[in-house]
């Protein structure tokens, strides 16, 4: 089982923690938090996405180049910055995107989150990945 960092990472795949269609917030300004929250979630994966792109192709040349026998994780940690920070930007935007959710729908979401992670673990097990969370 190879670890999370070594998977191209792809925002869809982490799109469904937006997914609140057919919920009822239970309050108006609770449902704006969550706009809110989506929003900026939605921009730090997709910032993820792109940077990611990018510190794969130099750790791929590097590897070429008999510069690193690291994992990918372990190279970018090292030396790519921008893909740490940006990791750790999809992480805190997804922790808050979940917690303005489950204030503003409790219950509901949280059990369609929770489907869904389930998926998305098992589709990343099948592909010889320990899952991911953002």
């Amino acid at each position: 089982m190879q670890p999370a960092s070594e998977r191209p990472f792809q925002a869809s795949r982490f799109a469904y923690l937006t997914n609140t269609d057919g919920l009822a917030a239970s309050h108006p300004g609770a449902q704006q938090q969550v706009e809110n929250a989506k929003s900026h979630y939605t921009s730090a994966l997709k910032n993820l996405e792109s940077t990611d792109k990018d510190a794969r192709e130099a750790y791929h040349d590097d590897k070429a180049n008999g510069l690193t026998t690291d994992t990918f994780g372990n190279w970018a940690m090292q030396n790519s910055p921008e893909w740490a920070s940006a990791k750790a930007e999809a992480q805190a935007a997804g922790a808050a995107l979940s917690s303005a959710a489950m204030n503003a729908f409790g219950p509901a979401y949280e059990q369609r989150i929770r489907e869904k992670q389930s998926e998305v673990d098992r589709a990343a097990y099948e592909a010889g990945f320990q899952p991911e969370i953002f």
